[in-house]
C-alpha cells in the first residue's frame, strides 16, 4: 500500500471511510476537519437524488454547437443593452423637430400650400355666369338678386344661399345653381301669375302651386285671364311664400288642378274654381260651361273627360250647361235650356 492508501498490486483502497462501497464521493485527505460538519447522511442513497427517473437518450443533434456554446461574455454588447429614455417631453420635441425627417416633411407642406394657393386663385376663379330658363326677368336682374361677382372664387359660393337670394323675387324659383371651374350657371323657373282670391280685404295673384306672387288693396278683378279661386280656408298668406291652408289637402287638390290644367294647355279656358265644397268641386270656363268635377280623386281623368266632351260640344253648337265629370268613364251633360225646361 502506498502513501494515499491504496495498495500497489490490486489499487483497492483501504480506509476506514464511514460512506458506502463504491460511492464517488471521497474522503478529502487535506481537510480532515470537515468530516466533523458534514452530515450523516451525505452519502446515503436512499435520498430523492439517487431515486430520479433517468431521461432517455437524448437524440443527437445535427448541428454542431460553437465551442463557445456554454462561454458567457463579461460584457454584452452595446447594441444589445436596455436602452432607457430618461428625456423631457420639451427634450423630445426639440430631438423631433431638429431632425431631417421634420425638416422634408415642413417643405413638402410649404410647396403643396403654396400650388394650392396658385390654384385655388388661377382655376376657382368666376369668368362667366350663366341664367337658364328665365323668360321675362332679365339675365342681368337674376345674376344681381344672386350675389355673383366675376372674380369669386368659386369655393366660397354657398348655393342654399344663392338660390334664397334669387327667390327673393317672389316670381322666381330657383331649381340649381351649377358651380363649374370658372363657370356658374344659375337654373330658374319664372313663377307665371295663375290664379287670384280676395282674403282679408286683399287681392293675392297667385302661380299653380300656390306661391303669392303680389298683393293688392285693389278689389276688383284683375284683368287677363287668371283664374278665380273661391272657397280656399287661407290661414296665412305672405309674399314670396306658398300658402298655409287650414285644410292641407285643399292645396294639394288645387296645385293638381292647375299643374294639370296647364299641362293639357285647358288653364286659359277657366274662369272660376271653387273648391267651397271638397266633395263637389266645381270649375266655370269663359265660354259659359260649368264643369262638376266632384271629389278630388281622378283629377287627371277628370280634366281630361271635361276637355274632350267640351270640344265635342263644340262641335255640335251646344249651348251653355254643365259637364259633369264625377265619373270621368261616362261624363254626362245638361245644357241650360234644358234644366230651364226640367224646372
Amino acid at each position: 500500500m502506498d502513501q494515499k492508501g491504496w495498495h500497489t498490486g490490486d489499487q483497492t483502497p483501504v480506509s476506514d471511510k464511514p460512506y458506502a462501497e463504491g460511492s464517488p464521493f471521497e474522503e478529502p485527505e487535506q481537510a480532515p476537519e470537515l468530516r466533523e460538519n458534514r452530515s450523516e447522511n451525505l452519502y446515503s442513497r436512499e435520498e430523492p437524488f439517487w431515486n430520479r427517473v433517468v431521461d432517455g437518450a437524448e437524440v443527437p443533434r445535427d448541428d454542431v454547437r460553437d465551442a463557445n456554446y456554454w462561454n458567457h461574455p463579461d460584457v454584452m454588447d452595446t447594441d444589445r443593452l436596455l436602452q432607457f429614455d430618461n428625456d423631457t417631453k420639451l427634450q423630445k420635441v426639440r430631438k423631433f423637430l431638429g431632425s431631417g425627417t421634420v425638416k422634408k416633411c415642413l417643405l413638402m407642406t410649404a410647396v403643396v400650400v403654396v400650388i394650392a394657393v396658385i390654384l385655388y386663385s388661377a382655376l376657382f376663379q368666376v369668368r362667366t355666369i350663366q341664367v337658364v330658363g328665365n323668360s321675362t326677368i332679365s339675365t342681368q336682374e337674376i345674376i344681381r338678386l344672386s350675389g355673383i361677382r366675376v372674380g369669386q372664387s368659386t369655393m366660397t359660393i354657398d348655393d342654399e344661399a344663392v338660390m334664397r337670394k334669387v327667390e327673393g323675387n317672389s316670381s322666381l324659383r330657383c331649381t340649381l345653381v351649377d358651380v363649374q371651374w370658372d363657370t356658374v350657371i344659375i337654373h330658374v323657373k319664372e313663377r307665371v301669375p295663375a290664379a287670384y282670391l280676395k282674403h282679408n280685404g286683399m287681392l293675392l295673384t297667385l302661380d299653380n302651386r300656390g306661391y303669392v306672387l303680389r298683393e293688392s288693396l285693389s278689389t276688383s278683378d284683375p284683368a287677363g285671364s287668371l283664374v278665380q279661386v273661391v272657397g280656399l280656408e287661407v290661414r296665412r298668406s305672405e309674399l314670396g311664400q306658398q300658402l298655409t291652408l287650414t285644410n292641407r289637402k285643399q292645396l294639394d287638390t288645387y296645385t293638381q288642378i292647375l299643374v294639370e290644367l296647364k299641362a293639357m294647355k285647358g288653364l286659359d279656358l277657366i274662369r272660376v274654381l271653387d273648391m267651397s265644397s271638397m266633395d263637389s268641386i266645381y270649375l266655370a270656363t269663359h265660354d259659359g260651361f260649368s264643369v262638376r268635377l266632384g271629389s278630388e280623386e281622378s283629377i287627371h281623368e277628370k280634366l281630361r273627360a271635361f276637355l274632350i266632351t267640351r270640344e265635342k260640344l263644340l262641335e255640335m253648337s251646344a249651348g251653355p250647361g254643365t259637364i259633369d265629370v264625377t265619373n270621368p268613364a261616362r261624363p254626362t251633360f245638361l245644357s241650360e235650356d234644358a234644366a230651364q225646361n226640367t224646372i
